[in-house]
């Protein structure tokens, strides 16, 4: 499995080109620009292309020494590496290396540490390389391509990067090398290659793929349909069947997902089929826990339904008590802060999500629940919470909600298979930049204690009939 910035970005760590942008940005040049100029000339590196916006950002550092610790700091900002969690993806291509053992070697072009976090998380000990070697007995290993930049387990230095690879002249040497050539031809020649998150633009993964490609076998990348626009579904259909065609003669068959969110749950959907090929998929299991949640909170009878939406509020209500407490445990000043909690339902047959319920209000008629599209451009955060399938936080910044930070959490089903149900909304009258639930202030822990707790308690709602 070759992993791409898909599991970075949904960590919030940067992609390509943001950072290189940050690298440009601290440079002498950017420093000695006024604001619009500075913006110009950026955009205007930028687009000679990434690597040699890179080559240009390298270049104005004195040494190599300089660059790297300037790198280092583009990558993780003013946070320590340590305070990136793994996301839903980088979750599941863990628990597919549990679940598959030495089948499944995972080979990724990031930096950061972030596979080798979830594979601890998933109980399995990570051993991280930047040479070509075999992968040592009871060790979950990540070779990392293009070299790294992570703390070792103890998180007091760097361990040793490898050859990092990020500008025109470092892709230049690289086809001159036995690290990662020989090892990405062996994958290529002898194993079925899956690529995830990545856009498959990286200069080395195209030369690979026409090089060492050797027809026999049909590789799979899977492609996300969120990550570009299409007019309408005509051109997108075209679009996909022309670059079905440009793949094949890679040797890959593209795979199409809608959203991000949905990466990870076909990761799942692989664990699930190697441990029982005859197991229910995903669209079934999907409509059986709607099924579910509808039975309990959203009885046909009027009586019922007015009935469900007062246990529903108040149970919600009893919720934002829990996320005090929490708060109050880990010294998390919140007192300040007007809290509020919604629960988002997705109906996935139809492309749907639903608010069904909130703390401040309880619907009387249920024809004031609105079905929103689950569209790559929604701009409610409890759609965008199941489409990405990590949390999402924004300010609504209108004048029709006092909300001002707007937390989307998806509520995972994980017994006994992982199914994203839906979201809830975390919601506070404090804006987004003063609020101690946002990502900015709030202590990673804080965050994850949270969106976990409150994930598990709603999940109930879609494993238990009323």
């Amino acid at each position: 499995m070759f992993v791409g910035a898909g599991v970075s970005a949904e960590a919030e760590l940067p992609a390509w080109e943001r950072l290189v942008r940050t690298l440009l940005a601290k440079t002498e040049i950017a420093a000695g620009l006024i604001d619009e100029d500075r913006r110009l000339w950026i955009e205007a590196t930028i687009a000679q292309g990434p690597l040699a916006a890179a080559a240009i950002a390298r270049a104005q550092h004195a040494d190599e020494l300089a660059f790297r610790r300037a790198l280092r700091a583009a990558v993780y900002g003013d946070r320590a590496p340590s305070s990136y969690l793994p996301g839903a993806l980088g979750g599941q291509i863990a628990e597919l290396k549990h679940c598959l053992g030495p089948r499944l070697r995972i080979v990724t072009a990031n930096y950061d540490g972030l596979l080798e976090r979830a594979l601890e998380e998933a109980d399995l000990e990570p051993a991280s390389y930047v040479r070509n070697q075999e992968e040592a007995e009871g060790k979950s290993a990540v070779w990392h391509l293009h070299g790294r930049l992570m703390r070792n387990p103890a998180g007091t230095k760097w361990v040793s990067e490898g050859r990092l690879v990020l500008t025109e002249g470092d892709y230049a040497e690289s086809t001159n090398t036995r690290w990662p050539e020989d090892f990405v031809a062996h994958c290529l020649a002898d194993s079925l290659c899956l690529f995830v998150g990545l856009s498959m633009t990286d200069p080395n993964f195209i030369r690979w793929l026409y090089r060492y490609a050797d027809g026999e076998r049909q590789h799979l990348a899977v492609f996300v349909r969120q990550a570009s626009r299409a007019p309408n579904e005509a051109v997108r259909s075209s679009l996909e069947r022309s670059a079905a065609a440009r793949w094949k003669l890679a040797g890959v068959k593209p795979i199409w997902s809608n959203y991000y969110g949905e990466v990870a749950q076909f990761v799942h959907e692989i664990g699930l089929h190697d441990q029982s090929p005859a197991g229910t998929g995903f669209p079934e299991r999907a409509a059986a826990r709607l099924a579910t949640a509808k039975a309990g909170l959203m009885p046909a009878s009027q009586d019922g339904f007015l009935e469900a939406q007062e246990e529903l509020s108040g149970w919600l209500e009893s919720r934002v008590k829990d996320v005090r407490s929490i708060a109050d445990r880990l010294g998390i000043e919140l007192d300040g802060e007007d809290v509020g909690l919604g629960l988002w339902v997705a109906d996935h047959a139809a492309g749907v999500a639903e608010l069904w319920g909130t703390s401040e209000q309880v619907w009387r008629d249920r024809r004031a629940i609105e079905a929103r599209p689950m569209h790559v451009d929604s701009r409610w955060v409890g759609v965008l919470a199941i489409l990405q399938g990590v949390a999402v936080e924004q300010d609504p910044a209108v004048y029709t909600t006092r909300w001002r930070f707007i937390r989307g959490i998806p509520i995972l089903v994980r017994d006994p298979e992982r199914c994203l149900v839906g979201s809830l909304t975390l919601t506070s009258a404090t804006p987004l930049g003063d609020s101690a639930l946002s990502a900015s202030k709030a202590p990673p822990e804080f965050l994850e204690a949270i969106d976990r707790a409150l994930s598990d308690a709603a999940a109930e709602f879609f494993t238990q009939s009323k």
